[in-house]
C-alpha cells in the first residue's frame, strides 16, 4: 500500500436500475484496496452511493469488527463480498515462501470467504529465481496444487490476477501473473476448474501484452472475474496531470498514467460489447489506481463510464435515485 487515501464525501451517484445485479449483465463491485483510511460503514456508504451491489473485500476493510459483525455490516446495506483478497504484502506464492505459512495464510482467508458469503478467494504470485517462465509456472502450480483441495472443499474458486512488476524485481519477465501465456499454461497444468482468472485488461497493456482482443481471447475461458481501470503511457508532458503523483509502473516496460474508465488504452467500449456478446454475467470489479486525492472523483466518472456502456451493450437501463 502506498499513502492512505484521504477521506471525501461523495456525490450521489445514479444507480444501476437492478441492483441485484441482471442476470445477463456484470454485476458490479469496488474493490476495498484503495479504501484503507475508510471505516467500514464509511465505505459501504461509498459503495452503496456509487451504485454497485458487491464489494471485492481486503482485511483492512471491516477495521476492528469481528468478521460477524462486518457480515452483519454488509447485509444491511445489501451488499455482497465477491472476492477475498490475500495481501500480496504477506505471502505470495510461488517464489521463497515456506508452504505451511501460505496455507495459514491462505486458508484463514477461505474460512473468512466462507463466513463472509464469497464465492472466491485472490492470491498474488511471487517471482521465482528462475530464468524461464515455464519453471515459473511449473513451481507456481505446485505451491498452488495444495491450497486448491483446500478451496474445493469450501466450495471457492482462487483467483489468479494478471498482474505488473512494481516491485522491479523481474528482470527477466518470468513472474507468471504477467504473461497471458503463462496464465494459460498455468491453468492447464493444475488442471483444475477451481483455479480462475482474474482479467485485468489495464494490467496488461503496463506489461506490453495486448490486452483485447488478444489477451481475452485467450484467457476467455478461465476468466472468473473482471477489473476495471485504464491507463495510458506516461511521458514528460503529462507531469502536471494530478494523476501523475501515483503512477503504475512496470519493471520492464515503464510508467503509465491512471486515468478514468474508457479514457486509456484498454478500450473498453470494445471490450464490454465483446462481454455482453459472449453472456458475461459475472463480477465486474471497478479497481481504483490513482492519487487519494482523486480516489472518489475516479470512481464516480468510471462508474458513470460502465454503466452507459454496459447499457449500450446489454441493453441494461440505468435511473436516478
Amino acid at each position: 500500500m502506498g499513502e492512505a487515501p484521504r477521506r471525501h464525501r461523495p456525490r450521489r451517484a445514479r444507480r444501476v436500475a437492478a441492483r441485484g445485479g441482471d442476470p445477463v449483465s456484470p454485476k458490479i463491485a469496488l474493490s476495498g484496496f484503495a479504501f484503507d483510511d475508510y471505516s467500514p460503514e464509511d465505505l459501504l456508504s461509498f459503495a452503496c452511493d456509487l451504485g454497485v451491489v458487491g464489494i471485492d473485500y481486503w482485511p483492512w476493510n471491516r477495521g476492528s469488527h469481528p468478521i460477524g459483525t462486518y457480515r452483519r455490516l454488509l447485509d444491511h446495506a445489501g451488499m455482497s463480498v465477491c472476492c477475498v483478497n490475500v495481501p500480496s504484502g504477506e505471502i505470495r506464492l510461488g517464489g521463497t515462501e515456506r508452504p505451511e505459512v501460505s496455507r495459514r495464510l491462505v486458508v484463514g482467508a477461505m474460512d473468512d470467504a466462507v463466513a463472509l458469503g464469497a464465492p472466491a478467494v485472490q492470491v498474488y504470485c511471487a517471482t521465482p529465481d528462475v530464468r524461464t517462465r515455464a519453471e515459473a509456472v511449473a513451481i507456481l502450480a505446485d505451491r498452488l496444487a495444495p491450497l486448491l483441495d483446500e478451496a474445493r472443499d469450501r466450495g471457492l474458486t482462487v483467483l489468479v490476477e494478471n498482474n505488473l512488476d512494481q516491485r522491479r524485481e523481474d528482470g527477466h519477465g518470468v513472474n507468471p501473473s504477467r504473461s497471458v501465456e503463462s496464465l494459460v499454461a498455468l491453468a492447464r497444468r493444475t488442471g483444475s476448474d477451481g483455479l480462475r482468472i482474474c482479467y485485468d485488461p489495464a494490467n496488461f497493456v503496463t506489461v506490453g501484452e495486448p490486452a483485447f482482443p488478444e489477451a481475452y481471447e485467450r484467457l476467455r475461458d478461465h476468466i472468473g472475474a473482471v477489473h476495471a481501470k485504464d491507463c495510458v503511457r506516461f511521458d514528460e508532458t503529462r507531469r502536471d496531470d494530478p494523476a501523475a503523483n501515483r503512477l503504475l509502473v512496470d519493471g520492464l516496460e515503464g510508467p503509465f498514467l491512471p486515468v478514468v474508465v474508457g479514457a486509456g488504452a484498454v478500450g473498453w467500449p470494445a471490450l464490454i460489447g465483446r462481454l455482453a456478446a459472449d453472456g458475461y454475467d459475472g463480477w465486474l470489479v471497478l479497481d481504483p489506481f490513482i492519487d487519494p486525492e482523486l480516489l472518489a472523483l475516479w470512481c464516480e466518472t468510471s462508474m458513470d463510464a460502465i454503466r452507459r456502456l454496459i447499457a449500450a451493450a446489454y441493453g441494461a437501463e440505468t435511473s436516478d435515485d
